[in-house]
């Protein structure tokens, strides 16, 4: 093998291992100072966001079909149009806050039951 792709073969492996190294002692470190998240519980989170935001979205339908009745003027179409999204904007908002409480699993299981 050449010298030229020796060289490249050993610098990409020495990058590998100083990565490897760096998140290692980032991964130490978090561990120490307890600021590690349990993968299991951030997709539990995910999940709870992304299913709450898709049901506010697929309701918005049916809490305003009942003001686009009856619309002959666009421009008044497009203010309801507009206000519908700020609406649901607004919803959405505090969406990632709810699903960070730390006790929404707990909540979620009390409701079940």
């Amino acid at each position: 093998m050449p010298q030229h792709e020796l060289n490249k073969l050993y610098t990409r492996s020495k990058i590998r291992y100083v990565d490897t190294r760096e998140k290692r002692s980032k991964l130490a470190l978090a561990k120490e100072r307890d600021e590690l998240i349990d993968k299991r519980l951030a997709v539990q989170q995910l999940t709870f966001l992304f299913v709450a935001m898709r049901q506010k979205m697929l309701l918005a339908p049916l809490g305003w079909h009942r003001k686009f009745l009856h619309i002959t003027d666009p421009h008044v179409a497009v203010e309801r149009l507009t206000e519908m999204q700020h609406s649901i904007l607004r919803e959405l908002h505090d969406m990632p806050r709810k699903a960070v409480d730390p006790g929404w699993l707990e909540s979620l299981q009390e409701d079940d039951a």
